[in-house]
């Protein structure tokens, strides 16, 4: 858990996630905040934003199908 590292002592985290979802495309999420006090007992988390997002120029490798993290 993150707040179990040494270098954190902010009071909430704000968890994200990232999903390449095809040529220089990337799919990313914004969570609601987590506090320090309620990590523990989390079991779910709201999406409070999300947007593909296309990289321009173009990124090799972003979204290939012949990624080691394709689906």
């Amino acid at each position: 858990m993150v707040f179990s590292l040494p270098n954190v002592s902010q009071p909430f985290v704000v968890p994200i996630a990232l999903k390449s979802v095809g040529p220089s495309k990337i799919h990313i999420i914004e969570y609601d905040i987590v506090t320090r006090d309620a990590a523990e007992i989390t079991e779910a988390l709201s999406i409070v934003n999300q947007q593909v997002f296309e990289l321009v120029p173009p990124v090799p490798g972003i979204g290939a199908s012949n990624s080691r993290l394709a689906d």
